[in-house]
């Protein structure tokens, strides 16, 4: 970094991969140069505790769907006194001190701060549940006779919801095909579904396109049981056992 930066947006937890970014010592980095930090934080609220002051951070988004909550809201935090540095998009009644103008949709903003309240009181606990059955599927699936790898950091330093797996020997989509509906998995990040190049994420870490095309997403959440971990260790095993018999 240097004086003609501006801003610097750092994922705090990437969404394919599930990498931890060390948000409170890139921050002093940044200001040291005096730009403004913002940080992507919508996969962190159900893998880590957010302390906006703590992480000194000027500008955070979150997302209330990443946190069990309703489609179709977020929020962006403001550290105070950096709304003076913010020009809005679009104007029109004012709204939100001036930063964003419209009609807020109560219910989503209801159903937003009830989901906040309860991973405020029960997030903890939340997150020891989910990295079990996390666990649990990985060393299953590590029991396979063929080689699967992690693509990523270890089970104990990315997002407890996240595996990311290499099948070096299978293409992650004929793999899926067959999974489905039964057990929804990915090949990339959700929102970049519908492109058919490889991951750049899986990329920039040095796969080959062949490669990138054999990794599958596998995210696991609150609501799962360790009998439905074993279910899809099932259902993944038989496909398995289906494409080596062609």
């Amino acid at each position: 970094m240097d004086e003609d930066v501006l801003l610097v947006s750092i994922m705090t937890v990437n969404n394919e991969i599930g990498t931890i970014q060390p948000i409170e010592e890139i921050a002093k980095i940044v200001h040291q140069q005096n730009a403004f930090f913002h940080t992507d934080a919508a996969q962190a609220s159900v893998t880590k505790r957010i302390d906006v002051v703590q992480d000194d951070v000027d500008l955070m988004s979150l997302s209330a769907h990443k946190m069990y909550g309703p489609k179709g809201i977020g929020t962006l935090y403001v550290k105070n006194g950096v709304e003076r540095n913010i020009e809005p998009l679009f104007w029109g009644g004012g709204q939100e001190n001036g930063l964003r103008s419209g009609t807020l949709p109560v219910a989503l903003c209801v159903g937003f701060g009830a989901a906040a309240k309860i991973l405020n009181e029960h997030g903890d606990e939340m997150i020891v549940h989910v990295k079990k059955l996390r666990d649990v599927f990985f060393q299953q699936l590590s029991d396979f006779k063929q080689n699967v790898k992690l693509i990523g950091p270890d089970l104990n330093n990315r997002h407890v919801g996240n595996l990311s797996i290499l099948f070096p020997e299978y293409e992650a989509t004929d793999l899926l095909t067959m999974l489905q509906p039964n057990l929804a998995a990915s090949t990339g990040a959700a929102c970049t579904s519908g492109i058919p190049e490889p991951s750049h994420v899986l990329r920039a870490l040095g796969l080959s396109g062949d490669l990138a095309d054999n990794v599958i997403r596998f995210s696991f959440g609150q609501f799962l049981s360790e009998d439905d971990i074993m279910r899809g260790i099932k259902l993944l095993r038989d496909v398995v056992e289906r494409v080596n018999a062609r």
